[in-house]
């Protein structure tokens, strides 16, 4: 069943709320206008009443489609399909058993992510929405006796049901094919991310044994560095005490050398003291004390010319004792330097293997991370491209959506909707026009103000979907033509008094003086009942123009 809603030419405020204003204050308002805009010699030949009709038909709980009711236009839409997002399962599935599959799995898949079919399909008279959302609110339900002046309706209420189907079939494919992106994303997210959670627990399980083992060498290695520096200060103790006794050997057979010296010299004082003794004993024998004296002096003679020969023994005693205390010393430094040198080899043997370790722990780190970046690269690009390819189907999707209205937009939207929006539409001898859209009456002067628009974007709009659809459709602008000539109310017997009524109802609402109602009838009778082609006077109710032929009704 359809509903019929309206959009009225005419807003009127009362307080807080906006109410249409009457059929009689709309066409003085729309005079008025017409009368404004036009130029300065143009006459106006034509002001029709004339409704443009749209379907709202839902698609769903929460979203409508706008059809031109009187459009046989296609828009067009635009779509794109993976083509091996199968082959991308099974490669998915077969191929990748490990980490380090993943780069050659990645190269495999690339291709069929970016491999992708495009389509395109239309649907006929499909309207853009957002100028419907805007007057949204300013639209009522029709009288059910109302007979609008429409421009043709040529999609019927069945038409506008085929072309809901056919949107929701394009909607639910388009959204099928995220689905299915988004299905094929979350597996290879999943798929690839077990494999890099082994591979990230390997390398950490790698680093951790490594960095144990090193520190198990370096606890180790202390604790044999320190045995071996004991044992080095213990030999060097035995080196410096042996050191001592060889000294101390050195120096007692020194001394007994001197001995030997001492004892020669002792023998010899011993002999003087001797003789000293002897001499004393001759008391008044000075003789015997000279022979004694004598003999004493011819024994020193004998013995003393021996003494330069055991002072060159000890000379001999001495340059041997210093040759080997040099020789002690150089062994005994000889040594140390090689207990110091065995230790700082063996430090450096220990040192050497450690660092081995840790070349080979960081060369496996190395490797690992090497193979992490190739993962983490290929898994980049996979990502990257499956990303692209789900942007892409949600942009289509959007895309498709952009052209859809939501239901609580309009207040009584029924799930097959038909809504007249009511103009005015002014034509000229100039063979122009304008298209006089839905207003608000201003709180002011009419003659100076003009009607305050419901939405800019609603008045652009549907200004140029008219504009659009009459230089592009030859069938639309039959049909306009027809509504305008039917609906012009300059040639409608009971206009004038309707116009009246309207310009009294202006009067009283201070939106008009007087001047201003006189100035406009005498606008109306200057325009009415002339034929819009010649401008010769018609009767009441004729049917064509006697002086040029034109037809005046349709």
């Amino acid at each position: 069943m359809v509903r019929n809603l309206h959009l009225n030419f005419l807003f009127k405020k009362e307080g807080t709320r906006v109410e249409p204003e009457s059929e009689s204050v709309c066409l003085a308002a729309a005079l008025a206008s017409a009368e404004s805009q036009k130029g300065r010699n143009a006459r106006i030949v034509g002001l029709s009443s004339v409704s443009f009709p749209f379907w709202i038909v839902q698609t769903s709980p929460t979203k409508s489609i706008v059809l031109n009711a009187s459009s046989s236009g296609r828009k067009e839409f635009h779509f794109t399909e993976m083509k091996g997002a199968s082959e991308v399962r099974r490669i998915i599935g077969s191929d990748l058993s490990q980490a380090t599959d993943i780069p050659k799995v990645a190269s495999k898949i690339q291709p069929l992510l970016e491999s992708v079919d495009s389509h395109k399909t239309d649907i006929a008279n499909l309207a853009e929405p957002s100028f419907i959302r805007a007057i949204g609110n300013f639209v009522r339900a029709s009288d059910p006796t109302a007979k609008p002046n429409r421009v043709e309706i040529r999609s019927d209420s069945a038409a506008a049901l085929k072309r809901t189907e056919e949107f929701r079939k394009i909607s639910e494919s388009a959204k099928l094919r995220i689905e299915s992106a988004e299905t094929l994303q979350k597996l290879i997210k999943e798929n690839y991310g077990a494999q890099t959670t082994i591979l990230e627990n390997i390398t950490n399980l790698e680093r951790d044994r490594g960095n144990e083992r090193v520190r198990m060498m370096e606890e180790r290695t202390r604790q044999e560095i320190a045995k071996l520096t004991k044992a080095k200060e213990n030999k060097l103790y035995d080196l410096r005490e042996k050191h001592k006794m060889n000294l101390r050997a050195m120096t007692a057979d020194f001394s007994r050398a001197i001995n030997d010296l001492e004892q020669f010299f002792t023998e010899i004082v011993d002999e003087i003291r001797k003789a000293r003794s002897q001499i004393g004993q001759k008391e008044t024998d000075t003789e015997g004390a000279i022979s004694v004296y004598s003999n004493l002096a011819s024994s020193l003679k004998g013995t003393l010319a021996n003494t330069q020969q055991p002072l060159d023994m000890m000379e001999m005693k001495k340059a041997g004792l210093e040759k080997r205390v040099a020789e002690a010393q150089t062994r005994f430094e000889s040594d140390q330097m090689e207990a110091e040198s065995l230790l700082q080899t063996e430090i450096q043997e220990h040192q050497r293997r450690i660092d081995a370790s840790r070349n080979e722990m960081e060369l496996k780190a190395k490797e690992l991370d090497e193979l992490k970046a190739q993962v983490n690269a290929a898994i980049s690009k996979s990502e990257q491209s499956i990303e692209k390819r789900v942007l892409e189907f949600q942009q289509e999707f959007l895309n498709l959506m952009n052209w859809t209205l939501d239901n609580n937009s309009i207040r009584d939207l029924a799930p097959l909707t038909l809504l007249d929006i009511h103009t005015y539409v002014a034509k000229y001898d100039d063979k122009s026009h304008r298209v006089l859209t839905p207003c608000l009456l201003p709180e002011e002067s009419l003659l100076t103000m003009g009607g305050d628009t419901l939405s800019k974007e609603f008045d652009a709009a549907i200004k140029a979907s008219i504009d659009d659809l009459l230089r592009s459709d030859q069938s639309y602008k039959e049909s306009f033509g027809r509504a305008c000539m039917k609906g012009n109310m300059l040639l409608a017997a009971e206009a004038e008094q309707l116009l009246v009524q309207g310009l009294e109802e202006l009067l009283r609402k201070r939106i008009l003086q007087r001047d201003d109602i006189e100035r406009l009838l005498t606008v109306w009778s200057r325009y009415s009942g002339k034929c819009p082609k010649c401008g010769a006077v018609v009767e009441a109710g004729a049917q064509f123009c006697q002086k040029c032929g034109m037809e005046l009704t349709e």
